[in-house]
C-alpha cells in the first residue's frame, strides 16, 4: 500500500516540477511579451492621442491663418476697388470739365460769329435797300 502512495507523490512532484519548468520556459516569457506589447500599445495610444491633439492644434492654426489671409485679401481688394473708383471719379470730373470747357469755347465762338453776322446785317440790309430802291426807282 505504500507503493501506490509513493508513486502518486512522485507523480505529483514531477507534475509540479514540470508545471514550474513549463511556466518558466513558456508561460512566463509569453506573459512578459504580452505585458511588453500591452505597454507598447498603451504608449502608442498615448503618442497617437498627443499627435492627434497636435494635429488639431495645427489645423486650428492653419484655419486661423487662412482666415487672416482671407481678411487681408478682402481688405486689399476693397482698397484697390476704392482706389479705382476714386480714379474713375477723377477721370469723370476731368472729362466733364473738359467737355464744359469745350462747350464754353464753342459757345463763345458761336457768340463771336453771331456778333460778326449781326454786325454785317445792317450793312447787308442797307445794300439790299439800296438795290431795291434802284430797281424800284430806276427800273
Amino acid at each position: 500500500m505504500l507503493q501506490p502512495d509513493i508513486t502518486f507523490i512522485y507523480s505529483f512532484v514531477i507534475f509540479i516540477f514540470a508545471y514550474l519548468i513549463i511556466s518558466r520556459i513558456l508561460v512566463k516569457p509569453l506573459s512578459e511579451k504580452f505585458f511588453e506589447y500591452s505597454e507598447e500599445i498603451k504608449q502608442n495610444e498615448e503618442e497617437a492621442s498627443q499627435l492627434l491633439e497636435k494635429a488639431k492644434a495645427l489645423e486650428e492654426e492653419a484655419e486661423k491663418i487662412l482666415e487672416e489671409e482671407r481678411e487681408r485679401a478682402v481688405k486689399f481688394f476693397r482698397e484697390k476697388i476704392s482706389e479705382a473708383n476714386r480714379k474713375a471719379e477723377e477721370i469723370r470730373k476731368e472729362a466733364e470739365e473738359f467737355f464744359h470747357k469745350k462747350l464754353d469755347d464753342e459757345l463763345n465762338k458761336l457768340e463771336e460769329e453771331k456778333k460778326k453776322v449781326m454786325s454785317k446785317i445792317p450793312e447787308i440790309a442797307e445794300k439790299l435797300s439800296d438795290e431795291i430802291k434802284l430797281k424800284v426807282l430806276g427800273g
